[in-house]
């Protein structure tokens, strides 16, 4: 945990970390979110004076090239937890093998990352050696035979601990950029389409009105601020949410609340379904515009046809004599293959 990106509130938290996620950590498992959101500040749960990023999802080294995406959702409108939910999207293209081209297609957009060898300075080579010297001392790779024993698994092992050791080194000491994943946002030509994000927090605004009632902390100003609050919740919506006073009972309050809160729910959903059939028909407009523009990359995506390349290195051809040949040079070999179409 980071506490300066993971953590907001009182200065009391335990720097120790739990030991399963120094476990985790060690064996080189990968924080899916801060993998992907290295400098974001996001929680997963909150109360009166405390923020923290308290629920991980956590991928074994092997799957981190396969990892698409993360993100933290709202609870609100799917659950009563008092937890967000975090969701990760992982490739399975490269693991389970298919015939859908489309998957085959889609990875060709994956990220990759390349190192800038040629600009790294002396100093950053230095503190890669040093890093990298660190983490397989502290992995105990260079006795890790003698301790483990002369077996198969043990190579692989030991292969893994190599391989993720430099990994993690060249990440933080040699310059490097990614490449690829090119992402599609599908409502980017629907700025006129209003989504449904101020509903959205205005379901957490009565799920934090329906905690703070149930701890009986609404006193005073702000109890009076709930009560323009709820005012105007009723004329935005046309509903009729109960005021509150200091003698409402939270959980009768709740339950008549439950029906109003159901009203916003469904502008959530009309919202949400209207920029789905906008952005549908958009991108028929854009297939339909195809035809006339761009016939070839229509059938091909039509076909999910995937790109292919030959790249004929060597050739095998007879002579006269009946002699059978093989030739590799660049030159003869591309002389022979434009003898043997053109005839």
């Amino acid at each position: 945990m980071d506490k300066a990106l993971d953590y907001s509130g009182p200065s009391k938290l335990s720097k120790r970390l739990l030991n399963i996620m120094t476990w985790l950590d060690n064996n080189f498992f990968t924080d899916i979110y801060r993998k992907l959101n290295p400098q974001k500040k996001s929680f997963t749960w909150r109360n009166k004076n405390t923020s923290i990023r308290i629920d991980y999802i956590w991928a074994d080294p092997k799957l981190e090239a396969n990892i698409r995406k993360n993100h933290i959702y709202q609870s609100i409108d799917i659950t009563d937890s008092d937890h967000n939910i975090t969701l990760t999207e992982i490739s399975l293209t490269s693991i389970i093998t298919t015939n859908n081209r489309r998957g085959i297609r889609v990875e060709k957009s994956s990220t990759r990352i390349i190192y800038n060898y040629e600009n790294t300075t002396n100093e950053q080579w230095n503190g890669y050696e040093s890093h990298l010297k660190e983490l397989l001392e502290k992995q105990r790779a260079f006795i890790y035979i003698e301790a483990q024993g002369h077996n198969k698994d043990t190579l692989n092992n030991l292969w893994d601990i190599i391989y993720n050791c430099i990994q993690q080194a060249a990440l933080k000491h040699i310059p490097h950029k990614k490449v690829g994943g090119n992402k599609t946002n599908l409502n980017r030509n629907y700025k006129e389409v209003e989504d449904s994000s101020k509903e959205r927090k205005d379901l957490l605004y009565i799920r934090k009105i329906i905690r703070r009632l149930s701890k009986n902390e609404l006193k005073g100003t702000e109890l009076t601020d709930v009560t323009k609050g709820i005012k105007t919740f009723n004329q935005k919506y046309g509903i009729n949410i109960l005021e509150i006073t200091e003698d409402t009972d939270w959980h009768t309050w709740k339950c008549e609340t439950r029906e109003w809160v159901n009203v916003i729910r469904r502008v959530i959903k009309v919202k949400d379904k209207t920029i789905k059939e906008v952005t549908i028909k958009k991108r028929i407009e854009e297939r339909n515009d195809m035809i006339t523009r761009d016939q070839r990359k229509m059938i091909n995506s039509i076909l999910e046809k995937t790109y292919s390349k030959i790249n004929l290195d060597r050739i095998r051809i007879i002579t006269d004599i009946q002699d059978k040949i093989l030739l590799n040079s660049k030159e003869e070999v591309q002389t022979e293959a434009i003898n043997a179409f053109s005839t």
